[in-house]
């Protein structure tokens, strides 16, 4: 059994302050701390604490061992701890996202991440503490989850994680991505993508049978799931059948079993993408 004694280096900000866009949940008394924690195979977790007694681990369904902002603030300051968390509950009219293994140490965001962040770039994002992983904030008020999709990506084993009306105790560092958003926007419909996305990839690696409707099949598709966003974003690529690359992705969301409403009020979302031509 190996143990590593060096502690990981932590990313994050000054949490005195932190970005505008945090100011809703700075208001809440929803706070404790975390530190890194080794486990007995030498990994390291943060586990979250109580800021008043940081040797007391803080637990997500009893209030009394959070606090506000201020108390959690000053214990990690006197060194009790190594950063903040703030305690997702179900009654919180926030959702989060988690992005694993998906930066590297040369600040490069990997492709699929990149999606998840474009679905959401009207809402706050941050580099969580491990500096390998990127956490999405916003406004959400539709049913609960707490999914989390493990994937094997490009010889790289990736995590998304979703949270909403949900408890859960997540790290805040203040290392935002975006710096011009001032407040949080609604990220529903990026839950909703997110969990076809995730669908969608766990059917590709168990090489699930295709799905036929409506006169499109979603086996045609030559297009992976993050081109196929991209697509949906930018239009078909140079060279392509726009007819041809619309069907495709049409198919590929029949195959998710969307109907057309749905597959409708996604596509709308981009007029410039692949769908702007038709609805034009």
């Amino acid at each position: 059994m190996t143990r590593n004694e060096a502690k990981p280096t932590t990313y994050q900000r000054n949490l005195a302050k932190l970005p505008q866009a945090l100011a809703p949940l700075i208001q809440r008394r929803q706070w404790c701390v975390w530190r890194w924690t080794q486990k007995p195979d030498g990994s390291w977790q943060k586990p979250p604490f109580m800021a008043t007694q940081p040797d007391r681990h803080a637990s997500t369904n009893d209030p009394n061992t959070w606090t506000d902002y201020p108390t959690a603030l000053a214990a990690v300051q006197a060194g009790h701890a190594d950063g903040l968390s703030y305690v997702l509950t179900k009654d919180d009219p926030f959702g989060a996202i988690d992005l694993d293994h998906c930066r590297d140490k040369l600040c490069s965001i990997d492709v699929w991440a990149q999606n998840f962040m474009q679905a959401a770039v009207h809402s706050y994002q941050e580099v969580t503490p491990s500096g390998e992983g990127i956490r999405i904030w916003g406004l959400a008020d539709g049913n609960p989850i707490n999914t989390k999709f493990t994937l094997d990506m490009d010889g790289k084993k990736i995590a998304a994680e979703l949270f909403r009306r949900t408890n859960k105790a997540l790290t805040i560092t203040g290392y935002t991505l975006n710096p011009a958003i001032h407040e949080l926007a609604n990220v529903d419909n990026v839950f909703s993508w997110a969990v076809v996305w995730g669908e969608r990839r766990k059917a590709e690696m168990i090489k699930a049978a295709p799905i036929r409707g409506n006169g499109f099949d979603s086996s045609g598709c030559k297009y992976g799931v993050d081109e196929i966003e991209r697509i949906v974003r930018e239009g078909a690529p140079p060279g392509a059948n726009r007819s041809d690359v619309f069907h495709a992705i049409i198919g590929h969301y029949v195959g998710c079993d969307w109907q057309g409403d749905r597959i409708f009020e996604h596509l709308q979302q981009f007029p410039d993408g692949i769908g702007g031509r038709y609805f034009a």
